[in-house]
């Protein structure tokens, strides 16, 4: 049986450009910033919750960037909640709008580009092996059909990590 994993917890609030894009580099891969829009009135905020190897990222980002994304091991998947969020990958590329989902490109380098983003994330180690005869697609992005927030019987919408109410130990950097 696998051992339980005690859930961390990291929140980052800024208006600084750099501190947000360091925050993204050490959450989620190393990347190249090309800023594309303007940085008055910038604001960056993160949840990130991970298990192990398990992770859920809750992040809104209010100008436009660039990203080159050094490659991702890990199998990503991205539910778009506000604003637009494109990925492309050796010339293909996905926009998605809220409620859209989308699959991030494994193994291979990609970029990210947003005018506007809120976007939540749910990051799942990669497979140790393909089963035989599988298709090698993990290095294209995609965009899955989109999906309709389903309020629970209260009548909430809480964000997708915040549907884990485990007992947290509290990490916070600044």
């Amino acid at each position: 049986m696998p051992r339980a994993e005690t859930v961390q917890r990291l929140e980052v609030v800024t208006r600084d450009v750099l501190r947000a894009h360091e925050s993204i580099r050490d959450t989620f891969a190393g990347h190249r910033l090309h800023i594309r829009g303007s940085q008055e009135n910038f604001r960056y905020r993160q949840s990130t919750a991970t298990a192990g190897e398990l992770a859920v990222d809750s992040l809104h980002h209010s100008m436009g960037v660039r990203e080159d994304v050094d490659p991702v091991q890990g199998i990503w998947v991205g539910l778009v909640t506000g604003g637009q969020f494109g990925l492309t990958r050796a010339g293909e590329e996905v926009r998605g709008r809220p409620g859209d989902v989308v699959l991030f490109p494994q193994g291979v380098p990609f970029t990210c580009e947003w005018q506007l983003m809120s976007l939540q994330v749910v990051r799942l180690p990669a497979p140790r092996a393909r089963p035989a005869g599988s298709r090698g697609d993990g290095d294209r992005p995609g965009r899955l059909p989109p999906v309709r927030h389903v309020p629970d019987l209260r009548g909430s919408r809480p964000p997708l990590g915040a549907h884990h109410r485990l007992p947290a130990l509290a990490v916070r950097r600044r």
